[in-house]
């Protein structure tokens, strides 16, 4: 981002906003259109940089050619999940 206006992304999986939104990229994990990603963000002088991690995929269904759950380069059992209660600690 340049002025807070998106100049370049590497990406069209996705969309992210054009204008920078600071309540969004300032989480460390945010649900972005179809997926859950962990966000890194630095800036300097009026440049931000904004760097997604896809985590999860997260399509609102799943088929033969769309697939919900973590990224395979994780190597993840199928059967992981993502969960934000921080009492929750099932780790089987």
């Amino acid at each position: 981002y340049l002025d807070k206006k998106l100049v370049y992304w590497s990406d069209n999986s996705f969309e992210i906003p054009s204008v920078y939104d600071d309540s969004l990229f300032s989480k460390q994990i945010v649900f972005i259109h179809n997926g859950w990603f962990r966000v890194r963000s630095e800036s300097s002088g009026n440049e931000r940089i904004v760097l997604l991690l896809r985590i999860t995929n997260d399509y609102g269904f799943d088929n033969d050619i769309v697939k919900n759950g973590f990224v395979k380069d994780f190597n993840l059992p199928e059967n992981t999940k993502l969960a934000f209660d921080k009492g929750l600690r099932n780790l089987t």
